[in-house]
């Protein structure tokens, strides 16, 4: 083969150190934000960082609309009667798990796998996943020489249902019964009352919540009496297993961006605390800038450089989470004075457009950056979803199609809950074209359980 040398161009995009941290600040949250100022300004003396956040409001995740998790720092005082400190200090419901979980006889891989597994519980310690998508969320801890990962998943929630409080993990209510029936000493489960309840609640819980007492009696070919005491016994049952039990798991949070009206109009204001004062040491700077350059090594002067880009970096970042956040309450004034049901729809190429900056720079600072309001607390990335057309031609965001069918359901009467198609008849009626599985789709990211175990759990709490 004969060698050659050949001319030719090519065109690199090759990102300076300066744009590379501009880029990183941009994703980090307030908090993660601070944590990374804290360690710059130790490693570089010509850095000066005034935190502000450890005496600012903060504010608990479980406002958040979308529940949008963040590596978020919990502030804890001296005072023990400061209720940020009592609320930091409860032990949430997955350390309570936790704690149980360490006592088991088992490896160190079979916890992690079931602690992975209350990770994933919700807020009434239901394990709602299904198989294939706890397979994928807990691929990690599962260990190919130990069976298949259906078989090592269905162990790990066999352990997971053991804890207290009783009930948590279970799949739904059904199961949710059952393993609160379980728990019930031999000389009950020995009993007519006992069998009948846990037939009811395995076999015959649809006839249960439709009332049909008759079928019931029928099946089981009992009196009025024994299906009256059986009743009785489901009625101690709790459908939320976590519902008395005094935890927590509200991490906190700074918002990024406070949302207050002015003349007539709602404006974004940056949070103080989540704007971080940092600048060059003005001393060392002046030294450094008056001595003869022969006098003064490269590290030096190159720590210098880099404390100027920073500065210059964060003071970009702000600007850009402030540009974007007022873009936000231009275009969505509804939501700030109406609630969710004002939501317009949102795309972030409309707010990059608008800035004249690229999507995937919109797209950062909507992650992890939070806005704070009177509706409540939320992640910029809340304002942005799909939408849904109307009987006019226009469209209307999907958060407002979720918040309607919120409202329907609250307003439900509890005997006769209202099904997805009679959800989508009322959506018409106001002029909102949505498909069944679309309603079906929106009503599970809720946490609304189907129409059938809707009317069992009214029954349950009326029975």
């Amino acid at each position: 083969m004969k060698a050659s040398i050949n001319l030719g161009f090519t065109q690199n995009l090759v990102l300076t150190p300066q744009l590379q941290q501009s880029i990183k600040l941009l994703q980090l949250s307030a908090n993660e934000l601070e944590q990374e100022l804290i360690n710059l300004t130790e490693a570089n003396p010509f850095l000066e960082f005034d935190s502000e956040m450890s005496a600012a409001p903060l504010e608990p995740l479980p406002y958040l609309s979308n529940l949008s998790s963040s590596s978020s720092k919990v502030n804890i005082t001296d005072d023990e009667n400061d209720p940020i400190n009592q609320v930091a200090q409860k032990t949430s419901l997955f350390d309570h798990l936790l704690d149980q979980i360490k006592l088991f006889r088992l490896s160190p891989e079979e916890k992690a796998l079931i602690a992975s597994l209350a990770g994933n519980l919700d807020e009434k310690g239901y394990l709602r996943l299904s198989m294939d998508e706890l397979i994928e969320e807990v691929a990690f801890y599962l260990d190919p020489e130990n069976g298949s990962p259906t078989q090592q998943i269905q162990r790990a929630i066999s352990y997971l249902q053991q804890l207290d409080p009783v009930g948590v993990g279970a799949r739904d209510l059904a199961e949710c019964l059952q393993i609160q029936l379980k728990q019930f000493s031999a000389t009950l489960k020995d009993t007519p009352t006992w069998a009948h309840g846990t037939r009811i609640v395995t076999e015959l819980l649809l006839e249960l919540s439709n009332q049909d007492y008759a079928q019931i009696k029928k099946t089981l070919r009992i009196t009025d009496a024994e299906l009256g005491h059986a009743l009785k016994l489901i009625r101690s049952l709790k459908h939320n297993p976590v519902e008395h039990l005094e935890t927590t798991s509200d991490p906190i949070l700074t918002p990024d961006i406070v949302i207050k009206k002015s003349q007539g109009k709602w404006q974004a204001l940056p949070n103080p605390a989540a704007f971080p004062k940092i600048s060059l040491h003005q001393e060392y700077s002046k030294i450094i800038e008056a001595s003869k350059k022969s006098s003064v090594s490269e590290g030096i002067a190159q720590k210098l450089q880099e404390a100027r880009w920073l500065v210059k970096n964060i003071v970009q970042r702000n600007e850009t989470i402030l540009q974007v956040a007022n873009e936000i309450v231009k275009m969505q004034q509804n939501f700030f004075e109406y609630g969710p049901i004002g939501m317009r729809p949102m795309v972030l190429r409309e707010i990059a457009e608008r800035l004249e900056l690229h999507e995937s720079t919109i797209s950062r600072v909507t992650t992890q950056k939070y806005l704070t309001c009177l509706q409540g607390t939320f992640e910029f990335k809340y304002f942005f979803g799909s939408q849904v057309q109307t009987e006019t031609g226009g469209t209307v965001s999907s958060t407002a199609i979720r918040t309607l069918i919120a409202q329907m359901v609250g307003a439900e009467n509890p005997k006769k809950p209202l099904s997805d198609s009679k959800i989508v008849q009322l959506m018409a009626d106001q002029g909102f074209i949505v498909a069944r599985r679309t309603i079906a789709k929106y009503r599970d990211s809720l946490k609304i359980l189907p129409v059938h175990l809707r009317k069992a759990n009214a029954l349950v709490e009326m029975a």
